[in-house]
């Protein structure tokens, strides 16, 4: 199923489309899920749109952005139940650095809806960054170490000649 725009649509002002997105991607036959050119302002509501996905195992990110790296969240002193997590097993995600870094960020965090340790094919594309303001290393590394059976792994930094393919 694939969630896809022209152009970068701000999450938050698509609410007309939440439920009916929520019901969709919440499909136990749901299995695949291309979304592209999104903007969520925070992290939790990315992770609230996955986290409705039951059944994923497929998921392709294209330019969707992550705007708030850090979030605040008040001690209720309750926790809420875990929910069951889909267990993905193949990632692609394509693009900027700094996305890259919060998308990956968002997977490797203890409030994931999904599970990465399943993963089987991950590529990650983006573009070379002029300057490295963003760590990329560290997130990737913390990624792959999660995963418990890895058989195809491509890594990709362009347009410059910045090509990893394992």
């Amino acid at each position: 199923m694939p969630v896809f725009f022209a152009e970068d649509y701000d999450w938050t002002k698509l609410a007309s489309m939440h439920e009916p997105l929520f019901h969709a991607v919440g499909s136990s036959k749901l299995r695949y899920l291309k979304m592209g050119h999104i903007l969520f302002a925070t992290q939790s509501q990315f992770n609230e749109l996955l986290g409705n996905c039951v059944a994923l195992e497929v998921l392709n990110i294209d330019h969707v952005k992550i705007g708030a790296a850090t979030e605040i969240h008040s001690e209720t002193g309750q926790e809420a139940p875990e929910k069951p997590r889909s267990k993905l097993v193949e990632l692609t995600v394509h693009t900027e650095p700094q996305s890259l870094s919060q998308i990956i960020q968002a997977f490797i965090s203890s409030s994931s809806p999904l599970d990465v340790s399943s993963l089987i094919r991950l590529s990650l594309w983006c573009k070379c960054p002029k300057y490295r303001d963003y760590d990329l290393i560290g997130p990737v590394c913390s990624l792959l170490r999660r995963t418990q059976c890895l058989q195809h792994l491509q890594l990709f930094a362009c347009p410059q000649v910045c090509f990893i393919n394992m």
